[in-house]
């Protein structure tokens, strides 16, 4: 659903943010990147394969959805 913020984008965001500091807003690009990591999680993506995912941006985002977001 568009504009619905799940555990699956909320995980992906937090996890990136955690790892390298990367702040994904959770409508595009949280979406994305968790559909990435369930591809590689999931084995859909061969080992070692080479992965460019694109930050569209989105930020302003974050600022709408910002209770959403906060533990």
């Amino acid at each position: 659903m568009y504009g619905v913020l799940t555990p699956n984008e909320k995980s992906a965001i937090k996890e990136l943010a955690e790892n390298e500091g990367i702040l994904l807003d959770p409508v595009y690009s949280g979406r994305a990147f968790y559909g990435m990591l369930d591809h590689i999680k999931s084995q859909k993506i061969e080992k070692g394969a080479n992965i460019l995912f694109w930050h569209t941006g989105g930020l302003p985002a974050n600022f709408y959805y910002s209770e959403e977001l906060m533990p």
